[in-house]
This record gives C-alpha cells, structure tokens and sequence, in this order.
C-alpha cells in the first residue's frame, strides 16, 4: 500500500487539535485520493477521527470510516498544551488508512 500525501495539517483552534491529511493511496493500480480528519476536543463527544474518500462522480467527499476517539492512541492528547507533534497522530492514521483499504480496494 503505497500512498503520496498532497497535503497535511495540525492545529489548534476551538480548544480542539486538529489533525488533517489529503492523500492519494495506490493498490494493484487503481488509485483512490483519501482526506483523514482528527479531532481531538477537549471532550471526548466532541473528538471524532474520519477518513473521507473523493468520488470523481459527485465532486465531493463521502464519509467511509467512523471511529470513536477512545480507539485512538491520539486520546491523550490535551487540548491545552502549547505545541503537539503530527507524529501523536501517525499510528491513528495508519489504521483508519488500514480501514479505509479494505472498504474501497
């Protein structure tokens, strides 16, 4: 599973770390372009982390995978501190990336 990120964001806004990655993910030749949001608000029902896959058909992003923020290691991440690095990020990516494969290849 090869992938190339076209761009990657963190930041903190809304008492909220936000995490966002578009990126194009290429299986057995087909190639499929993927946006993963993660937010991790200083409530948990407020933090969500979502994979999104654009469909050239509707012009626009459909929602395929859904997972709750107490599966994510990135949970420990607190809303007040000063810097925070992509990298408490990473594994979570890595996983809902894992997910999403299997739902669209």
């Amino acid at each position: 599973m090869s992938h190339k990120i076209i761009s990657e964001r963190l930041y903190n806004i809304n008492q909220s770390w936000n995490y966002e990655q578009v990126l194009y993910m290429e299986i057995n030749d087909i190639k499929q372009k993927f946006k993963i949001n993660i937010r991790r608000n200083s409530y948990d029902f407020q933090s969500f982390a979502r994979v999104y896959v654009y469909s050239n058909e509707h012009s626009g992003w459909n929602r395929i995978v859904n997972a709750p923020i107490s599966e994510c290691k990135c949970s420990e991440v607190n809303y007040l501190s000063k810097k925070v690095d992509k990298k408490e990020f990473l594994d979570d990516r890595n996983r809902l990336l894992e997910e999403a494969a299997k739902i669209c290849f």
